[in-house]
């Protein structure tokens, strides 16, 4: 738990400063279970906005309380929906 908070911490700073350390992959486990946009809306009892927002990656936050509920209803795991990129995957490589 105390390193989540270190991450989504971390996660503020950076997009205060217009950088992007964290991968979003819900999408991509949408896909993968063949999901829509009003399917997670349905299994979650998110807001329509809340889920399109984190789908087209366009989030700024996330509460405690909907990343578990994604979780939950897609099964899967925190670091399955968000990744933390290191600086090392971020710079060109030359």
């Amino acid at each position: 738990m105390f390193n989540l908070l270190i991450i989504l911490f971390t996660i503020a700073i950076m997009l205060e400063r217009g950088e992007r350390m964290i991968e979003n992959k819900l999408s991509e486990v949408m896909g993968r279970k063949r999901l829509k946009i009003s399917d997670v809306v349905n299994m979650t009892g998110l807001a329509r906005n809340t889920v399109t927002e984190l789908y087209h990656g366009r989030a700024k936050q996330v509460h405690f309380e909907t990343l578990d509920k994604l979780c939950i209803a897609l099964d899967c795991r925190l670091d399955e929906i968000l990744d933390h990129v290191s600086e090392e995957k971020t710079e060109p490589k030359e």
